[in-house]
């Protein structure tokens, strides 16, 4: 059907908006039907060609197929500072300096800003790219007091929120188009908890 398609196509269609968006469609076709299980970047969903396989770990959902979200939250009430869409899957470590950047432009009218931040131990290696705040995971508990230890095992609240967020915001399912729609999408979402809260 390309072959049928590209034989009919004129020499030259680049005046024509319509022949532009075919040449577009019949690409992403042509990737699909070139691509191998193996391959990097492949094209998962034909309507949104920025989706990527993101590994969750979990043995009842191992895989989750879209852009990776950020969430900061503040420790005591747990309400969401921050909120950001990451395209193409980066490692979490990397996420971490742009997340505090929204972060720290969200509060600036209320005169505070992240001085200590709780993550995982995917984001391990990274206190020198945030100058300015204390990194505290898994990995440091040795050196922790008992009063941060505690508060590491509140980071676990986060994962709360998440399942909150993708089950009654709908963020588990974005109608916007492009990277743009998905970045409006991961601030409108917790917009939306909070006014109804």
């Amino acid at each position: 059907m390309l072959r049928e398609i590209q034989r009919k196509l004129p020499e030259s269609y680049s005046e024509s908006s319509a022949l532009q968006r075919l040449a577009v469609v019949m690409e992403h076709a042509e990737r699909l039907r070139t691509q191998k299980p193996k391959d990097k970047d492949k094209l998962y969903a034909f309507h949104a060609p920025k989706v990527s396989c993101i590994s969750k770990g979990k043995a009842r959902k191992p895989y989750e197929f879209g852009v990776k979200s950020s969430l900061a939250i503040t420790h005591k009430q747990g309400l969401i500072v921050g909120a950001r869409t990451f395209p193409g899957n980066p490692y979490d470590g990397h996420t971490l300096a742009a997340q505090l950047e929204q972060t720290r432009i969200f509060l600036e009218n209320v005169g505070s800003e992240p001085k200590d931040v709780l993550v995982d131990l995917g984001y391990r290696g990274v206190d020198h790219q945030n100058p300015g705040v204390t990194i505290h995971h898994r990995g440091k508990h040795r050196s922790m007091t008992k009063e941060l230890r505690r508060w590491l095992k509140r980071r676990q609240s986060i994962e709360l929120v998440f399942g909150h967020l993708k089950n009654d915001t709908r963020m588990d399912r974005n109608w916007l188009k492009g990277e743009v729609g998905d970045a409006i999408h991961a601030v409108f979402a917790p917009l939306g908890t909070t006014s109804a809260g």
